[in-house]
């Protein structure tokens, strides 16, 4: 049977979209340069002269997840920067990272795969995080001397609560994950000392 010839848009974010289609279905290890060709109606090769081959169209893929992971810990910021409004922001922000983790499990673990990325990030999670951290300071709800350093207390909490609340050995039911998040956000504010 004949592929039908792409004629329509951006072959490349088309496969990409495709991809994270799978991803969502199946996981990244599943993603296959064949099928992302017959789902967007090309041929394999079509595919390849986008990617250098499977290990960069996964990369694509996974980078893609992290921009929608990004996206979704981008809380607009206050019009008036206060302790409080900052305070709660960065809070809200690890919140959203938690529950995107436990709402698009596979999407979130294809974020994470060890790959080199082809461009940098856009939207960038790393660079929201550093944002939210600086108007911390600026509005005076963290000292300047907890800044250093503080994207990784605060990137290591969010994602190794949302690792182990999920995984079967951590042995936290369904019921009490609020609770285990809730403590893990509220370390994190006395170790940055964060007062609203």
């Amino acid at each position: 049977m004949a592929v039908a010839t792409y004629h329509h848009g951006d072959l490349a974010n088309a496969v990409v979209e495709a991809g994270l289609r799978r991803v969502r279905q199946r996981g990244l290890s599943a993603i296959s340069g064949r099928e992302l060709a017959g789902s967007v109606g090309v041929t394999p090769a079509a595919i390849y002269r986008h990617f250098a081959d499977k290990a960069s169209l996964r990369a694509a893929i996974s980078q893609a997840a992290r921009e929608q992971l990004a996206r979704a810990i981008s809380l607009p910021r206050p019009r008036t920067l206060s302790k409080r409004g900052a305070a709660e922001r960065f809070r809200q922000i690890g919140l959203a990272y938690v529950e995107f983790a436990l709402t698009e499990p596979l999407l979130y673990a294809a974020a994470f795969e060890i790959c080199e990325p082809p461009r940098p990030d856009n939207p960038s999670a790393w660079e929201v995080l550093t944002e939210a951290l600086d108007d911390l300071v600026r509005s005076g709800a963290m000292p300047a001397s907890r800044r250093p350093g503080a994207e990784m207390v605060a990137w290591c909490a969010v994602h190794g609560v949302s690792n182990l609340i999920t995984a079967p050995m951590a042995g936290v039911p369904v019921n009490q994950r609020s609770a285990v998040i809730q403590q893990v956000l509220d370390g994190v504010k006395r170790s940055l000392q964060i007062t609203p």
